[in-house]
């Protein structure tokens, strides 16, 4: 079934659930999957009109999205009201979860016309801790699923990959995707159809020496390294051979008088002192440009830094919930047709090799994909090349291709890998590699005339289905990191919310970051809190620590200003660990949380500072509780009046305030939404409580969809401060409602 949303009747505002007070709104809770947010309806309101509201409120249109119409939806009345009390003396508190699926039972729902049936309609009596309807509304990330599943199962199967964690790619991760087949650098070892493809890149350059001899070109090659040169061409009669293309350009001859003439003289250097963006553009100058961009071929296109035209699937710790993941490469060679990678190039060196098992797990799904992409008829096997350059100049050129084995065609098949590594720093290394990519070119020219057009527009529309919406499996909505859909993103996305791992130092790992943190006498990165790329914690010999930060120039204007302000209030800058959605203990913390964070905006505020980007991934508290810190103040505002008007949309999707999205703000009062959706966000994860309920309602508040009517932070302050001084019970004497 769909997500089913329930509704939940809480009045504090009608005096009265007597079903004859017609003229009193009625405000009630709206409980989609685990997150509550307040409705309010008059009881002779029917369901069309209830509906309407839920979507045109700001504060609860995320839940049922503006595309969502009535017909989408099947409305359900409740047979028997389900319990939905904060507290119950028998039972203890009811959670959330248990009570969704009692109203999800099919038993006890009867299928109701939502034009003709009112809100009074549902109960003789309404109480305000009952449900009485459910709605089920459209899942498009399910109906994507059945979509693929229905209309590419083949294919969708063999673009699925399994890691052990999101963000973490481990040489475990290669050998579970490789379904048992093997890994080998020994060429004794090869089976037939992996040994024809390693020969065939290593046969000699053929060229026809009457049609160069007296080009620059080759003169130049031919004199000045001339055992080199005998090592990887060879010169034929006539253009017909039976093996290798022959050469028609001397435009081959440059390339590989460059490479010994420039590369080979700074090989040395480059694998000692050059940081890997160097490396980077000499590797791809020298060995990738010259033979894919020479070759001119209609089938084949070389590509730098741009992402796969095509998702695949991540299937990470809970069986069959799949996360889209679009992989992006330094280099790569595509199809010009298909848009399917053949070869993908990872030069950017790293000493955690996580990036070469990435390469390495995208490749086994390429290389199914791939085959079934060949005609029925073909002879040909499919296969791809992956290269990896690591710190030392040492570039690892792997054949990856589909094994024999699985009877079913939907089955994902095993998938083989052979290693050969290239050490560039040596003479004959280099011009084997370039003589090896050149073979490669002409080699996939070929089998790119294998692949069956009738299955070309099978990845588009993969794409095209994917891309809807976020994906979950329809078998099991497993929740993952607080979310049931797994969202779309980029491989650059990856690396910028966290995804390689907390532990993964990324760009902390650079030579030239390193060497500035041995003077610093900080040797080692301890972690990096998950979702920031550009933080971590880094120790010193005597085990202190420090928090660093790659930071903007106008972020750094903003912290200096508040950093230089003495207050206990100043939450800005200081020692931090991680986000509250890690906090082991959130009920127990809950106040002191949100406490924090509201005297952290009330100082920002006072400041004339709007922040901007509220959202949970920019507060950082430690696991266990303490100090909270806000972050990320890169599209902060300094307010100089607080009255003025700004123009444009800045800020986080389901964190922006409504008139943020319209394009007219004051920044001041949409940092007051901001702030109540992020308190919203903290108390969903937390048992039902006195502390909670209030919090609640103070969220609300400062969602209001007048921005004038939001209280103002200190204001909020006070409510809080108020509530512990005088340890009330009642918590809407404190918060108007």
């Amino acid at each position: 079934m769909g997500l089913v949303l329930s509704v939940l009747f809480h009045s504090p505002a009608l005096g009265s659930t007597d079903a004859t007070d017609v003229q009193v709104p009625a405000q009630f809770y709206v409980l989609c999957g685990n997150e509550l947010a307040l409705a309010t309806v008059n009881l002779d309101d029917n369901l069309v009109e209830l509906f309407t509201s839920l979507q045109r409120n700001p504060a609860t249109s995320r839940i049922i999205p503006a595309k969502v119409t009535l017909g989408d939806c099947i409305f359900y009345k409740l047979k028997d009201p389900v319990l939905f009390a904060w507290h119950d003396p028998q039972e203890g508190f009811t959670f959330l979860h248990q009570a969704k699926e009692r109203c999800e039972e099919a038993g006890n729902r009867l299928c109701v016309d939502p034009t003709t049936t009112t809100v009074r309609l549902l109960a003789e009596q309404l109480s305000p801790d009952y449900a009485y309807l459910s709605i089920e509304l459209p899942d498009p990330s399910l109906e994507a699923t059945r979509e693929l599943r229905a209309d590419h199962a083949t294919l969708f199967e063999r673009l699925q990959v399994t890691v052990k964690r999101l963000g973490s790619w481990v040489p475990a991760d290669v050998e579970r995707n490789q379904k048992d087949g093997f890994f080998t650098a020994d060429i004794a070892e090869l089976p037939s159809a992996f040994k024809d493809i390693h020969d065939a890149l290593a046969e000699p350059r053929r060229y026809k020496a009457s049609s160069v001899e007296d080009t620059d070109d080759y003169q130049f090659a031919r004199k000045r390294y001339n055992v080199q040169f005998d090592r990887i061409f060879t010169p034929v009669e006539t253009e017909s051979t039976e093996s290798s293309v022959v050469v028609v350009h001397s435009r081959e001859f440059a390339a590989f008088y460059n490479v010994l003439r420039g590369f080979n003289e700074d090989a040395l250097r480059l694998a000692n002192q050059y940081p890997a963006s160097v490396k980077a553009s000499n590797f791809v100058i020298h060995f990738l440009q010259p033979p894919f961009l020479s070759l001119h071929s209609r089938n084949l296109e070389y590509q730098q830094n741009k992402p796969w035209g095509f998702p695949i699937f991540l299937d990470a710790s809970s069986p069959n919930v799949f996360r889209k993941f679009i992989p992006t490469y330094n280099c790569m060679v595509v199809s010009a047709r298909f848009e399917i990678p053949f070869v993908i190039c990872e030069v950017i060196s790293d000493k955690w090799q996580s990036d070469r098992y990435r390469m390495l797990v995208h490749a086994t799904a390429l290389a199914r994909a791939g085959q079934f992409l060949l005609r029925s008829t073909s002879r040909q096997k499919f296969f791809l090349v992956a290269i990896y350059l690591d710190a030392d100049m040492v570039a690892s050129r792997y054949i990856v291709m589909e094994s024999e084995g699985g009877s079913d065609e939907c089955e994902r098949r095993p998938v083989s890998i052979h290693q050969k590594d290239f050490d560039l720093r040596r003479t004959n290394d280099q011009v084997d590699f370039l003589r090896d990519m050149y073979n490669l070119a002409a080699r996939l020219d070929a089998l790119s005339d294998e692949l069956d057009p009738t299955k070309k527009g099978q990845l588009l529309h993969i794409h095209q289905a994917a891309s809807k919406v976020a994906l979950v499996s329809d078998s099991n909505q497993t929740m993952i990191e607080g979310h049931t859909a797994m969202h779309s993103i980029t491989e650059e996305s990856t690396r910028s919310w966290g995804l390689q791992g907390e532990n993964d130092p990324g760009i902390f790992a650079a030579e030239d970051i390193q060497g500035i943190l041995c003077q610093m006498d900080y040797y080692e990165i301890d972690f990096r809190p998950h979702g920031h790329p550009c933080l971590a914690v880094i120790i010193n010999k005597t085990r202190e620590w420090r928090y660093l930060k790659f930071v903007e120039a106008t972020e750094v204007e903003i912290l200096q200003y508040l950093t230089g302000i003495q207050s206990l209030s100043n939450h800005t800058i200081t020692d931090v660990q991680f986000w509250p959605m890690l906090l082991r203990n959130l009920d127990e913390l809950l106040w002191s949380v949100a406490l924090q964070l509201v005297e952290a905006v009330t100082f920002m505020h006072k400041h004339n500072i709007a922040h901007m980007d509220l959202k949970p991934s920019n507060i950082i508290i430690p696991p266990e509780g303490g100090r909270l810190t806000i972050i990320d103040f890169n599209v902060s505002i300094p307010v100089r009046n607080p009255d003025a008007t700004y123009m444009g949309v800045v800020g986080t999707e389901n964190y922006i305030a409504p008139e943020v999205l319209e394009g007219h703000y004051k920044p001041i009062l949409a940092d007051l939404w901001s702030c109540g959706r992020t308190l919203e966000d903290l108390c969903v994860g937390c048992r039902p409580s006195e502390d909670c309920a209030m919090l609640l309602r103070i969220s609300r508040q400062l969602m209001e969809q007048d921005p004038e009517a939001r209280p103002k932070m200190s204001t909020v302050l006070e409510w809080l401060a108020s509530s512990r001084r005088e340890n009330t019970q009642s918590h809407e004497v404190l918060v108007p409602q």
